[in-house]
């Protein structure tokens, strides 16, 4: 389910959003970046512009909050270097060490009809960041094989610990449509990070032997989720269906399933073309959806 969102409007020209905590970057910064992505991206795929900046409420709420029309094709993007009310699914805060986080987002404006069309997308966004993530540590470290696996349904894990977050919201006005994908990525694991999430906490450059430029890092990620959105766009989930079930953290395993009051129990199967979580209750399998569900592990015979 992408997460609808009612909010106060404002102008993509505003210097500040609504409670004025944007504080812009230089252009200096922006510009670099730009060229880093330009260069990894070489021609191909949507068209990009790109905003930047080093304080901000919340990327994600800032892209809904504007109201002129982007581009009728091409990509959107905000980075922050800090965020002082980000937000997970389920509107939980996500809290973020500026000196160890990567936060942007992405947004399109697409035809109202067509909102339906992207459902899946976060298991989409998900092996395009995996993919991304597992070059950078494999240049950080030749050789290693890491182990990065993917939680139905918004998750990227390290070793099991949460190591990135994706969030999908969007809002309507008339025919129109923004979709808005945010992502928040530990590059450390913070103290911060531990405190937020109730699971253990990885950054994606934690024990790395040669530092990369975080720079680089950046423009590597943004690269990947600008070519995951595109891809997703042009032919669907099917693009990505096996390439997330190879990196399913609970294939085959006793999971448990919140949604509300609502637990379901049963062995997670992978998932089905519409990107719901397949769950053998030992005598069907259930279809579970996106919406607010939550995932963990059960033990078996619970």
């Amino acid at each position: 389910m992408i997460a609808p969102v009612s909010a106060p409007a404002a102008s993509i020209a505003d210097a500040n959003n609504a409670d004025g905590t944007i504080t812009h970057a230089g252009a200096g910064s922006t510009a670099h970046l730009r060229s880093l992505i330009a260069e990894q991206r070489r021609g191909r795929g949507p068209a990009i512009t790109i905003e930047r900046v080093d304080r901000i409420d919340s990327t994600n709420a800032e892209l809904l909050r504007r109201t002129d029309p982007l581009p009728a094709s091409g990509v959107f993007v905000l980075v922050a270097r800090e965020q002082t009310a980000g937000r997970g699914r389920r509107g939980r805060p996500w809290l973020a060490d500026p000196a160890s986080s990567l936060i942007v987002s992405l947004a399109i404006d697409r035809p109202a009809a067509d909102l339906s069309r992207f459902e899946g997308l976060a298991l989409a966004i998900g092996v395009g960041l995996a993919d991304a993530v597992q070059a950078i540590r494999e240049r950080g470290r030749p050789g290693a094989a890491d182990a990065l696996s993917l939680k139905w349904p918004n998750d990227l894990l390290l070793g099991g610990a949460k190591t990135a977050g994706i969030l999908i919201e969007a809002r309507t006005w008339g025919d129109r449509c923004r979709l808005v994908v945010g992502v928040g990525v530990n590059l450390h694991g913070s103290a911060i990070g531990r405190a937020a999430v109730d699971q253990p906490v990885a950054g994606i450059l934690d024990a790395i032997t040669s530092m990369p430029d975080r720079e680089q890092v950046a423009a590597t990620i943004i690269t990947a989720l600008v070519d995951a959105l595109d891809t997703f766009e042009r032919e669907g989930l099917v693009a990505f269906r096996s390439r997330w079930e190879r990196r399913d953290a609970f294939r085959d395993q006793p999971v448990a399933v919140r949604e509300g009051d609502v637990v379901i129990e049963g062995i997670a199967r992978g998932i089905d073309d519409r990107g719901a979580l397949r769950i053998d209750d030992g005598g069907r399998v259930r279809a579970v959806t996106l919406g607010d569900a939550s995932l963990r592990p059960a033990k078996r015979g619970n």
